[in-house]
C-alpha cells in the first residue's frame, strides 16, 4: 500500500509524509532503528501509527469533512495558547505523535499485551499465595508518552477523570452553598 498523507483526503492513510517523519527523527536521540528501516517499512509504520491514533485516542473535535478518511483535520480544537486550530491542516502535535509512535513501532509491537496483562493479572501476593485477575484485557497501543504529545484540551476525559471532575464540581457546589 502506498502512503497517502493528503490533508483531508478521501484515501489518506497517514498524518505525516515520510519526509516529515525523517525530519522529526533527525531531532530524536533514539531514532536509529526507524531510520534504518527500508522506506516501505517506514511508510507502513507511519500508516499503522496513524491507524492506532485514529482508533485508540478519543479527541473532542469533529472531523472537518464527511469525506475525509482520517479523523484529522478537525474543527473545534484550540491550541494551549487559545488559538483556533485551522480545519485544513494536520496539527504539528498530531504529526509529531504519529512519527513518535511509528518510531516505537519499529522496535515494539504496542498492540500486543504484555504477559501479565495477557493473563489479566492485577494482583499477586506471595504470602498465602493470592492472585487477582481482571475481567477484560486491554492493550496500550498508543503509549502514554505519545498521548502526552497531544494538548490535554484535545482529549476526551477518561472515566476516572470524569469521576474526579464530578466529585470536584460537587464539592465546589457545596462550598458555594455554604
Amino acid at each position: 500500500m502506498v502512503l497517502d498523507a493528503t490533508v483531508g483526503g478521501a484515501t489518506a492513510n497517514s498524518y505525516v509524509t515520510n519526509a516529515e517523519a525523517v525530519a522529526y527523527m533527525g531531532t530524536h536521540l533514539y531514532a536509529s532503528a526507524w531510520l534504518a528501516l527500508p522506506s516501505a517499512e517506514q511508510d507502513t509504520s507511519l500508516m499503522m501509527a496513524t491507524r492506532l491514533i485514529d482508533t485508540s485516542v478519543c479527541f473532542v473535535g469533529t472531523s472537518a469533512t464527511t469525506t475525509q478518511a482520517l479523523r484529522f483535520p478537525m474543527v473545534g480544537l484550540v491550541t494551549p495558547t487559545g488559538a483556533v486550530v485551522p480545519s485544513d491542516v494536520i496539527p504539528v502535535a498530531v504529526k509529531d505523535a504519529t512519527s513518535e509512535l511509528a518510531r516505537l513501532l519499529a522496535t515494539t509491537d504496542t498492540t500486543a499485551p504484555n504477559e501479565a496483562a495477557a493473563q489479566g493479572l492485577t494482583k499477586l501476593k506471595v504470602a498465602s499465595v493470592e492472585l487477582g485477575f481482571k475481567d477484560d484485557i486491554e492493550t496500550n497501543s498508543v503509549p502514554t508518552t505519545v498521548r502526552a504529545m497531544f494538548p490535554p484540551s484535545w482529549l476526551c476525559l477518561t472515566p476516572e477523570q470524569l469521576a474526579a471532575l464530578v466529585v470536584t464540581t460537587s464539592r465546589s457546589a457545596i462550598f458555594q452553598v455554604i
